[in-house]
């Protein structure tokens, strides 16, 4: 009998995946009490606007609450647009930010 081709494949990407979560598993299982990092609260303050900017069907390309206002589509720290944020934008910000750590 003949193996699928795409088995070793599968087989890769769970174990990255399995080894991902065991490296940040004290990350993923914290309680929503402590988010990641000593800058958190600013992610969580950008991700609140961003979330804010869609609910209001806009596009978030400015943040006037940052000092007095900057850019907020273009920073790359915000991940307005990044593939993993959009798939994770379904958490409450408090579980989205270690998600994405």
């Amino acid at each position: 009998m003949r193996r699928p081709t795409w088995l070793p494949g599968v087989l890769v990407v769970a174990g990255v995946t399995a080894c991902a979560i065991y490296a940040f598993r004290e990350v993923l299982t914290v309680g929503s009490d402590r988010l990641p990092g000593v800058d958190a609260s600013l992610s969580y303050a950008w991700e609140v606007y961003t979330r804010a900017a869609f609910a209001m069907g806009r596009w978030p390309h400015w943040n006037p609450y940052l000092w007095s206002g900057t850019l907020h589509y273009a920073d790359s720290l915000t991940a307005v647009v990044y593939p993993p944020a959009f798939a994770l934008r379904w958490l409450e910000p408090a579980g989205f930010l270690p998600w994405m750590a």
